[in-house]
């Protein structure tokens, strides 16, 4: 059968760990048994700047080409200079400002590096993707951000060839919360919003990982038509999901999965669990974290689980983080403090959802994440001083383990969420 052939630019790639990574090993492998033949440019491991590795994704892109490339990572070095290694400044999700060091690193990053500090790899991906478009006659191409300096790679090829240009845009891009921690001048944030609104304007197709106020927010940026936007959420994995068992036992274990931050709303919930702890004095209770904790996160809450089991993995594998996730009779997520959030659906979250375990989320109550939770029978959003009510929902959850009937979040339409079902709309949408 004739494959239509796409070309994929993204920095994130097994080795490398996360959901980004994901988001783009999925719709590759899937596009492959939809009549597509996706070629994916990448980045060389011993190159990259990653800030974790899951050596387990490899076994996904066993069939598909992929080209790795050389870059200029400044990154690494800046890291080195401020840090004291090559890796620790590779922070995801908030801005260390712990001394003067870190403030003036905040400030070169955010006003040297633009869009990112992945902008070395740019030129190493333009000249491989000139050399395989020729090559292959590549009439459709993907760029996806973060980082968002992948971008400008489909501004020139689009400038250069006749191809068809689909951006994905997988967080907010100069709107995302942590910019403003990283003193920005005026003339850093207009030179990236220029970027931006010559991707949005410049690219055939913009996809996203939530649409509605993110939406509204790119038209009014490039006052671009609300027909080249398309939103497709990140989603689960059936076939993981379903293949992994259930293990329960007599403890009330309580999971959380992914990055956790100061800049997220965490310390309601652990005070509250302390506190329910002597309520139920008998009951033995557990917290697992799986993923990047910040140091800080992860004393307060060894400080605030006296008589509580705690476990911080660390960042686990995806098949094992799933197992833990499905070992979990509650599962947590903490979203940002910050506006941002209105527009982000962590990855984790259709994971959460796909097991039908209870959901206990934190941050902003009135979101589209909120919204959408609320769909399921047993997910609930509390805003960090809610105390009241997120004691309540606690307490509800615990009280049914404890009589051995075990609630169930049931969620409508969860199957169109899978990878699979989310892959045939991203191939529906493109070749329109």
């Amino acid at each position: 059968m004739y494959k239509r052939k796409i070309l994929i630019f993204t920095y994130y790639w097994p080795p490398s760990g996360g959901s980004g990574v994901q988001r783009w090993l999925y719709f590759s492998k899937f596009l492959k048994n939809l009549g597509w033949e996706p070629i994916v440019i990448t980045v060389k491991k011993s190159k990259a700047s990653y800030p974790v590795f899951d050596n387990s994704l490899e076994s996904y892109i066993n069939n598909l080409i992929v080209y790795k490339t050389d870059t200029l990572e400044p990154l690494k070095l800046y890291s080195k200079i401020f840090y004291g290694n090559s890796k620790e400044g590779i922070q995801k999700g908030e801005v260390l400002k712990k001394n003067f060091f870190h403030y003036f690193a905040a400030f070169v990053r955010g006003n040297f590096f633009i869009p990112d500090a992945r902008i070395g790899w740019v030129s190493y991906a333009l000249n491989k993707g000139r050399e395989i478009i020729k090559k292959e006659g590549i009439k459709y191409i993907v760029t996806t951000g973060p980082p968002h300096s992948s971008h400008l790679i489909g501004l020139k090829l689009k400038k250069e060839f006749s191809v068809k240009w689909i951006a994905d845009f997988r967080d907010p891009w100069t709107s995302m919360f942590y910019i403003k921690e990283m003193y920005r001048t005026r003339f850093a944030q207009k030179r990236d919003e220029n970027f931006e609104k010559n991707v949005l304007r410049k690219a055939d197709k913009i996809i996203t990982t939530i649409g509605e106020l993110f939406h509204d927010e790119l038209i009014q940026k490039a006052n671009i038509s609300q027909k080249k936007l398309f939103a497709i959420p990140n989603g689960y994995d059936s076939d993981l999901i379903n293949n992994v068992d259930q293990k329960l036992n007599s403890t009330f274990h309580i999971v959380y999965s992914g990055l956790l931050t100061n800049n997220h709303s965490f310390k309601p919930f652990f005070l509250i669990l302390k506190d329910l702890k002597s309520y139920y004095p008998k009951l033995k209770l557990k917290v697992s974290l799986a993923g990047q904790v910040s140091e800080d996160v992860d004393l307060f809450i060894k400080e605030n689980t006296d008589k509580i089991t705690y476990e911080n993995n660390g960042y686990l594998p995806h098949f094992k983080s799933i197992k833990l996730i499905k070992k979990a009779n509650l599962l947590l997520n903490f979203t940002y403090n910050s506006d941002s959030n209105d527009k982000m659906i962590p990855g984790k979250i259709l994971e959460y959802i796909a097991t039908g375990i209870p959901i206990l989320s934190i941050g902003n109550s009135n979101n589209y994440l909120s919204r959408f939770l609320s769909k399921g029978s047993c997910a609930k959003t509390f805003s960090d001083n809610d105390l009241k009510e997120m004691r309540f929902y606690l307490k509800m959850v615990i009280d049914s383990f404890i009589k051995n009937k075990p609630l169930n979040n049931s969620f409508p339409n969860i199957e169109n969420y899978s990878r699979i079902a989310l892959t045939k709309k991203l191939s529906n949408i493109i070749s329109k």
